[in-house]
């Protein structure tokens, strides 16, 4: 499974990427899920300060993906900041 994620470009390792796609930190949200060890220790802490710092004057995140609603836009992007806040405070970073 590892090579491909890889393989099939399933990771964007670039930190600089906008689209939706998938970057290491949702593949390692933790220091001790399983595909931390997939990615080096340089590419977690880019991906990490990239993650720091798209976080919006707000204090949330915004989503990766065209919102179907206002409602829905609201919602996820709760998601998703709660889920950068917990990335971000399980790697130290808070």
């Amino acid at each position: 499974m590892a090579t491909s994620l890889f393989e099939h470009e399933l990771v964007a390792i670039d930190p600089a990427v906008e689209d939706y796609v998938k970057m290491p930190l949702d593949y390692a949200p933790t220091p001790q899920s399983w595909c931390r060890r997939l990615f080096s220790d340089e590419v977690i802490a880019e991906h990490l300060a990239a993650l720091a710092a798209r976080q919006q004057p707000d204090g949330g995140w915004k989503i990766t993906w065209p919102p179907v609603s206002p409602a829905c836009e609201m919602e996820w992007r709760g998601i998703v900041t709660l889920n950068a806040l917990q990335t971000l405070r399980a790697y130290g970073q808070l």
